[in-house]
């Protein structure tokens, strides 16, 4: 009871004054931007990181695709033949 009588008489007389108007509002432009770089820095982390997985996937695609050609009977005596100057 006694806390919202003083929050009342806080909220008159910040809003009953040019100067309380300036202020708040100056208040609330900086929360605004502070929030928008915020949102843009998220925004930046995601499109990193959906970056990062594309690539990733990539590289196990090419992975798995070694592999397999690497399961092929006489893969070795290939690898051997176009890689090994001594053999």
């Amino acid at each position: 009871m006694i806390g919202s009588i003083l929050l009342g008489k806080i909220v008159r007389a910040v809003l009953g004054s040019m100067i309380g108007r300036i202020v708040l509002a100056s208040m609330l432009g900086l929360a605004a931007i502070k929030g928008y770089g915020l949102y843009e820095r998220n925004r930046g982390a995601d499109q990193a990181l959906a970056k990062v997985d594309k690539q990733a996937q990539k590289l196990t695609k090419d992975a798995v695709e070694a592999r397999e050609a690497a399961s092929v009977p006489g893969s070795a005596q290939r690898l051997k033949k176009s890689s090994c100057r001594d053999c």
